[in-house]
């Protein structure tokens, strides 16, 4: 692989961080939305604001969901670069 300036365990590293930020933003989207679903609070002003939160929600997934494969990724070019070293 010539031209290749990368450290496998750098992109293993990166690649677990990745891994726990997923996790984490999925965490924050169930916490969030179970937080909010003990509000006491019961008007068409909470059903306003339940939608937008449920967008911000989604988006949140979409996040998480957009990352999952990338991890996967960094760890097969780290293995690539270490057979490559060899």
């Amino acid at each position: 692989m010539p031209g290749v300036d990368a450290a496998p365990e750098d992109l293993e590293g990166f690649a677990t961080h990745l891994t726990r930020t997923q996790k984490e933003i999925e965490e924050i989207a169930s916490r969030t939305k179970s937080a909010f679903d003990r509000l006491r609070w019961n008007d068409s002003e909470r059903r306003k604001f339940e939608q937008s939160l449920d967008g911000a929600i989604r988006a949140l997934r979409s996040a998480a969901h957009a990352v999952e494969p990338l991890p996967k990724i960094l760890r097969k070019k780290a293995s690539h670069l270490r057979e490559f070293q060899r």
